[in-house]
């Protein structure tokens, strides 16, 4: 912790952490297409981050021993363990590649049976970080801190969409468009089960510590 101003009330603090990040594998459930029942649950590996983080905090002493902190993080993911694939059991995992190029399909198969973090995964995360933090009379600290990240961590689906509808078309036979309605239905309850929103970290931190 480094002082910017004469009275102490400023402060510029730099860290350096080991983070153990990640969570929960999803519960894949398969239901029978004509009952709507289930069928069969799969239930995909926790997933376990682990990144080399930099935070830089600026602090302001409300009190003598008493300051709020704001700050930059800078992560780097050095390793990750679980099952990285969250589309294996899906069943719409056929239609992230709309693709009818045998080459195109190979690749992205190949691409998400792959092993290795990397292809799944954005190597730097980056966010901000606040919290409070208490120095006692002692040498005994004590902080609580908040980290959101602003990187969307799981790239591996960045360049898929959902699935169009089909759109209806005027002036044919009421049974062609019928067909259509019920493909747009099954398109609809696949785009449920297909979740491209942004994966993002979210941390809370609790230390306590001993200052010489």
């Amino acid at each position: 912790e480094i002082p910017l101003s004469y009275y102490k009330q400023y402060a510029l603090q730099i860290e350096l952490l080991y983070s153990n990040q990640g969570y929960k594998g999803k519960e894949i459930e398969k239901r029978d297409q004509v009952t709507g029942k289930i069928i069969e649950t799969n239930k995909l590996e926790d997933v376990s981050l682990h990144y080399l983080t930099l935070p830089v905090m600026f602090k302001y002493y409300i009190q003598e021993n008493f300051a709020v902190e704001v700050g930059p993080q800078v992560s780097y993911l050095m390793d990750a363990k679980g099952d990285f694939d969250i589309y294996r059991f899906n069943e719409a995992r056929e239609y992230l590649n709309t693709t009818t190029n045998p080459i195109d399909n190979a690749l992205f198969e190949n691409g998400y049976r792959s092993t290795k973090y990397e292809d799944y995964y954005e190597r730097l995360d980056y966010g901000i970080a606040a919290g409070i933090s208490y120095n006692f009379n002692n040498g005994l600290y004590l902080s609580g801190r908040y980290y959101y990240g602003l990187q969307d961590i799981y790239k591996a689906d960045n360049k898929y969409s959902k699935i169009p509808n089909i759109p209806t078309m005027p002036g044919v036979p009421q049974a062609i468009n019928d067909e259509i309605n019920r493909q747009n239905m099954e398109i609809n309850r696949i785009n449920k089960s297909l979740d491209l929103s942004e994966t993002k970290n979210s941390v809370i931190q609790i230390s306590i510590g001993y200052k010489f």
